[in-house]
């Protein structure tokens, strides 16, 4: 909620934790842009791609 509040686009969450997306309504998830990740080399490698 804070992420929509202050008009964050995208967020990082732990590979393991996007099954838990369901629980958050949709009015919340849209226009961010969830990206699993499973470890830092991955999250270091996705930042520095955008």
């Amino acid at each position: 909620m804070g992420a929509k509040r202050n008009n964050i686009k995208t967020i990082f969450i732990p590979q393991d934790n996007v099954k838990d997306l369901i629980e958050i309504p949709n009015e919340i998830k849209e226009n961010i842009n969830f990206i699993g990740v499973g470890n830092y080399y991955e999250l270091y490698k996705r930042i520095r791609e955008m």
